[in-house]
C-alpha cells in the first residue's frame, strides 16, 4: 500500500487558526478518514463528540462541497480539502457546542481555507516526491560507481603489489584515470539531476535569450567531439528571443547535439533548424542520420542512467537525456520525438518565446 505524504502540521494549524477566527467557531481543524476511523489533525479549541464527528464527515460524499449540521448537540460544517492522489481523505471542519446560522458568506471563507488546506497536503506530497526520487538517483548512482570504484582498487593494488616497467605502469595509470574520469561524471551528472529538481523553475535565470546565441554555446559544449564541421545550421532570421536560462538552454541544447554526433554514422550530416511557430513559440529541430530507436528504447530515453543498444560502444552515464527532460520542462517546453529503426531521429523542441508573461 502506498504511503501516505507527512502532514504539514503547521501550515494545517495556521489554516485551523483562521478558521476559527474567521468563521467565529469555537473549534476548527482538519479530520482525516483513516484505517481505523476518523482522526484529527491540527485541531484547535473545543472539540465535537468523535462518534457524531465521524457520522458527520461520512456524510460528505464526493460532488457535495459543503454540509452542515444543526441538530442538537451542536453546530458542524466543513468541506472536503482538494488534495494530490495517495492523499487521505481530508475535511476542515468548523464546530460550536450550539446551533447557529452559516450564511453564504462564512461558506466562501470555508471554501477558500479549504483550499490552502489542500494546497499544504499537494506541496508536502511533492517534497515526498522529489526526495523518493533523489534517493532513487543516488542509489543509482551507487550501482553505477561500483564498476569503476573495482577497476581503481583493482588496478591500484597491482600497482602497489608488483613491479611493471614504465609502459605497464603508464597503461594501469590510464585506465586507473579513466574510471576515476567515469566516476566524475556520474557523480556530476547525479548531482545536476537532483539540483533541477530540488531547484524547479525558480532556480532558472529566465531572461531574453536568442536562439542563436544559445547555440553557439552548444556549439562550444560539443566542440571536443572534433565533429562540428557535420553539423548544418539552417536558422531562420529575426527571431523573437526565448524566455529562457541561458546557461541551462545551452546545457540542453549541447546534450543533444552531442547525442546526435554520438549515435549517427560518421561522417553524416547533423540538421539543426529553428522557426517561429504558433503559440508564440520557437521551434528547433535536430535531426540525424543515425540508426533510429525502437519502441522500447524511445520509451525509456529520458530515463535517468539508460543506456540503449550500442551505448556501452560509447562514453556517456545515461543521465544526458534526463537532464535534458528536466530542463525543457522547466522551461515549459514541449519536446516532440520522431524515430524509425533505420532511418535516423528527429527530436524537435517548442520552446516559449518571450512575452508579456515571461520575465
Amino acid at each position: 500500500m502506498q504511503a501516505s505524504p507527512p502532514l504539514p502540521l503547521a501550515d494545517l494549524e495556521r489554516v485551523a487558526r483562521m478558521a476559527q477566527r474567521l468563521c467565529g467557531v469555537a473549534g476548527a481543524g482538519i479530520a482525516l478518514h483513516e484505517e481505523a476511523g476518523i482522526g484529527l489533525a491540527a485541531w484547535l479549541g473545543v472539540r465535537p463528540d468523535q462518534g457524531r464527528l465521524a457520522g458527520f464527515c461520512a456524510s460528505l460524499r464526493d460532488g457535495v462541497a459543503l454540509a452542515e449540521d444543526t441538530a442538537a448537540g451542536g453546530f458542524l460544517a466543513g468541506t472536503r480539502l482538494p488534495g494530490p492522489s495517495g492523499m487521505q481523505p481530508a475535511i476542515l471542519c468548523l464546530f460550536d457546542p450550539a446551533p447557529r446560522a452559516f450564511g453564504d458568506d462564512e461558506r466562501a471563507r470555508l471554501a477558500d481555507l479549504a483550499a490552502l488546506a489542500g494546497q499544504a497536503f499537494a506541496g508536502a506530497a511533492q517534497q515526498r516526491a522529489g526526495s523518493e526520487r533523489r534517493q532513487r538517483y543516488l542509489t543509482q548512482a551507487s550501482h553505477e560507481l561500483r564498476t569503476p570504484l573495482a577497476s581503481i582498487i583493482g588496478f591500484s593494488e597491482l600497482l602497489l603489489k608488483r613491479e611493471f616497467d614504465a609502459a605497464g605502469r603508464k597503461e594501469l595509470l590510464e585506465i586507473v584515470h579513466a574510471q576515476a574520469g567515469r566516476m566524475l561524471k556520474v557523480l556530476n551528472g547525479t548531482f545536476d539531476l537532483a539540483r533541477l529538481e530540488a531547484g524547479g523553475r525558480a532556480a532558472l535565470h529566465i531572461a531574453a535569450t536568442p536562439l542563436d546565441s544559445a547555440l553557439v554555446q552548444a556549439l562550444g559544449i560539443v566542440a571536443p567531439l572534433g565533429q562540428n564541421d557535420r553539423l548544418r545550421l539552417e536558422l531562420a532570421p529575426g527571431l523573437a528571443p526565448a524566455a529562457a536560462d541561458p546557461a541551462r538552454l545551452a546545457q540542453a541544447l549541447g546534450i543533444v547535439l552531442d547525442n546526435a554526433l554520438r549515435y549517427s554514422a560518421p561522417g553524416s550530416t547533423v540538421l539543426v533548424r529553428t522557426w517561429a511557430a504558433p503559440g508564440p513559440a520557437l521551434g528547433i529541430e535536430i535531426h540525424d542520420a543515425g540508426p533510429g530507436m525502437a519502441p522500447e528504447v524511445r520509451g525509456r530515453l529520458f530515463e535517468s542512467f539508460y543506456r540503449g543498444p550500442g551505448a556501452l560502444d560509447t562514453e556517456g552515464t545515461g543521465l544526458g537525456m534526463a537532464i535534458f527532460k528536466e530542463i525543457m520542462d522547466l522551461h515549459d517546453a514541449r519536446i516532440e520525438l520522431d524515430t524509425t529503426p533505420g532511418a535516423g531521429t528527429a527530436l524537435t523542441i517548442l520552446l516559449p518565446a518571450l512575452g508579456e508573461n515571461h520575465g
